[in-house]
């Protein structure tokens, strides 16, 4: 996904972060989610953004099958 966060977020995530062994499995959105036990962390929801995640071949297939052709017919339809 996208995100943008505070500079103050930030901080808090990094100041976490800094005390997990190294190499740690975890994400930014593991973060997020520790994160928002003690703090209000805002989502704005976007209603018929076209956008997916690309982490393996699934998606990627999933993209070219589903998600592009959508983009395409928008771009069509705006440049009409």
């Amino acid at each position: 996904g996208i995100s943008k966060i505070s500079y103050g977020l930030y901080q808090d995530i990094c100041g976490w972060a800094d005390q997990l062994p190294s190499p740690t499995p975890f994400h930014y959105e593991d973060a997020l989610t520790v994160m928002s036990k003690s703090r209000m962390i805002r989502v704005q929801r976007v209603d018929g953004l076209l956008w997916a995640e690309i982490d393996d071949e699934q998606h990627l297939k999933r993209v070219d099958e589903k998600i592009w052709p959508q983009i395409r017919e928008l771009e069509n339809e705006i440049n009409a």
